[in-house]
């Protein structure tokens, strides 16, 4: 999925997460949590890659520092 579909897919959903209990909210927290945990290694490798690329094309170090998880 490419960045714009993502941002239209979150804007899309708002109304949907407002109307969840906290209990689902939580829930849906929750997975996230789980997800990025259970994900680490492939999210890091790709986040070095991002600072890897941004240095190669001379970003400002504020920027890249940004990506810096």
């Amino acid at each position: 999925m490419d960045l714009k579909n993502l941002c239209h897919n979150a804007h899309a959903s708002k109304g949907i997460i407002g109307r969840l209990t906290t209990d689902e909210k939580n829930a849906v927290l929750l997975t996230a949590a789980d997800l990025l945990i259970n994900n680490e290694e492939s999210i890091l490798s790709a986040n070095k890659l991002d600072i890897e690329y941004a240095e190669k094309k001379g970003m400002p170090k504020g920027m890249i520092d940004r990506l810096a998880l």
